[in-house]
């Protein structure tokens, strides 16, 4: 087996990593800057029926999808916004604030968008590839051979959680599947499956899955459907 040299055995050891920054609270959750511009407190909000733990959950949604998207603004670092237990939850523990103008980097209009430049940059992609590469594109494991020489079977990987297929799994044959999962993609913003579902319908995919994985994800969209009917 070949031995995996590094930059670091190179140059020799590497310098230890720069701890995380800590997020002050009192300040702009994104800029982290003191301004005279006034900040946003939910907790001043004085009507009883307001749900900061909705405003959390969509903020923390759209922060996490900008960031899988690499469309975060250079100065907001999004890990300091997660100590371990997730950004909504870190979220609504800390009753973070923030510059209306630094909230604006993050409304849905800026979520729609980076999703619509991704799905152009997809689209471009597959447009040089085979019709046979795009089938197998999230069907098959990232790492089975392409060689025409080789005599491994292609790897079946789920569609959901990319994990590579063992024992029973289900695939999609219908349109209407294609569907619903489409808007439940749509609706959580989940951009890793919105990517996968611009390369085209799941059934022209051939796409596979683990039963659990689907559960899960109709789970998730009742709860995320639960918080939208909160009064």
């Amino acid at each position: 087996m070949a031995e995996t040299v590094t930059f670091a055995s190179l140059f020799g050891p590497s310098e230890v990593p720069e701890e995380k920054v800590p997020t002050d609270w009192k300040l702009c959750l994104f800029c982290q800057f003191k301004t005279n511009e006034p900040l946003t407190d939910l907790t001043n909000y004085y009507k009883k029926s307001y749900d900061t733990n909705r405003t959390y959950q969509e903020l923390a949604r759209r922060i996490q999808t900008l960031s899988d998207l690499n469309a975060l603004p250079s100065y907001v670092d999004v890990n300091r916004m997660d100590n371990g237990a997730g950004i909504e939850t870190t979220l609504g523990i800390n009753k973070a604030k923030w510059h209306t103008n630094c909230y604006a980097t993050c409304n849905s209009k800026k979520v729609e968008r980076a999703l619509k430049k991704r799905k152009l940059q997809t689209c471009d992609q597959l447009s040089n590839m085979s019709p046979v590469q795009k089938k197998l594109r999230y069907s098959t494991s990232e790492t089975a051979s392409c060689s025409s020489e080789s005599n491994t079977a292609p790897v079946l990987t789920c569609f959901f959680c990319d994990s590579v297929i063992f024992g029973d799994f289900h695939r999609v044959e219908t349109l209407s599947s294609d569907a619903k999962i489409r808007k439940i993609a749509h609706d959580l913003t989940d951009s890793k499956l919105l990517m996968k579902l611009s390369c085209g319908d799941m059934a022209a995919l051939d796409a596979v899955y683990y039963k659990n994985c689907l559960t899960a994800l109709y789970n998730q969209y009742r709860k995320f459907e639960s918080a939208q009917n909160l009064p």
